[in-house]
């Protein structure tokens, strides 16, 4: 009987330390999340393809000094566009010069003591368009990240469109525009466009392109209504003191500091360490 008795009283014993060690833990936890760590979730696709919406990043402002590259997470609640927290990237901090090339997408940065760099970035999501002719001084203009086309002239005008564009599958789009079906696919670029009675031609494959779409910079409308906007012309760009300037990897999806102007450093909240959901990595 004594034995039965020993035996529950140190498997009380037993549950009252595994129970102190989960406490402890949920505390040092607790205490990390405070005053070391905190855990965001990422609200819309500025980030792509780095971050993706719904994403859960652990984040820290302890001890940070930002720096071209990092990852960070910033908040103003006397901003509009920022009062909920917006994740971006530091392209240059304070005293460093900006400067970019819509056209390339080159982005140059310039330090204080003038080393010019100009910057690698296999993150940032260009945006392409692939355009193929359809008839005598028609163009087919097709955009495969928003599945959409339009027809221009040569001079770039716009002729008709948009239409839908159908994803066939990973690689092959189809789209209908002016009575002809037009289907390319956008590994090989080979395309064929079959007229109303069902006829298919192959399209010249050296007549069918993939275009680099141009960086989005604020134009005059966007200007007029992002006050601290930096106009086209004012690159290069020299960043205020107490400040850097940020944009997102989906850069033609982003509202950063192209539009928003330099960021106070106030304003960062931490940099990004870890995705832990829901693919976990480390870096970016």
């Amino acid at each position: 009987m004594s034995e039965t008795k020993n035996e529950k009283m140190g498997l009380i014993a037993s549950l009252y330390e595994w129970v102190e060690v989960f406490c402890f833990a949920l505390f040092v936890v607790v205490l990390l999340f405070t005053f070391v760590c905190r855990l965001i979730t990422v609200d819309g696709s500025s980030m792509n393809n780095t971050f993706v919406h719904g994403d859960r990043v652990v984040i820290s402002g302890l001890f940070y000094t930002p720096k071209t590259g990092d990852v960070v997470v910033l908040q103003d609640s006397t901003s509009v566009e920022m009062s909920a927290p917006i994740i971006k990237r530091v392209i240059a901090t304070e005293g460093e010069t900006v400067d970019i090339d819509p056209e390339t997408w080159t982005v140059t940065v310039t330090d204080k003591d003038g080393n010019v760099r100009v910057l690698e970035e296999d993150y940032a999501k260009k945006i392409y368009t692939i355009t193929l002719p359809i008839s005598w001084g028609e163009i087919l203009e097709i955009d495969p990240e928003s599945l959409s086309a339009v027809v221009r002239d040569n001079d770039g005008v716009l002729v008709s469109g948009p239409v839908e564009v159908i994803a066939v599958d990973e690689k092959n789009l189809e789209v209908g525009i002016n009575g002809k079906t037009v289907k390319v696919n956008t590994e090989t670029l080979k395309a064929t466009s079959t007229d109303g009675l069902g006829n298919e031609y192959e399209v010249d494959s050296d007549k069918v392109k993939i275009n680099l779409v141009r960086m989005r910079l604020p134009s005059v409308g966007e200007m007029y209504y992002y006050q601290n906007a930096i106009p086209p012309s004012a690159y290069p760009h020299t960043v205020e003191d107490g400040h850097v300037f940020v944009m997102g990897d989906n850069r033609n999806g982003s509202l950063d500091s192209r539009f928003l102007g330099d960021i106070d450093e106030r304003m960062i909240i931490g940099k990004a360490l870890v995705r832990i959901f829901p693919r976990p990595k480390i870096g970016f």
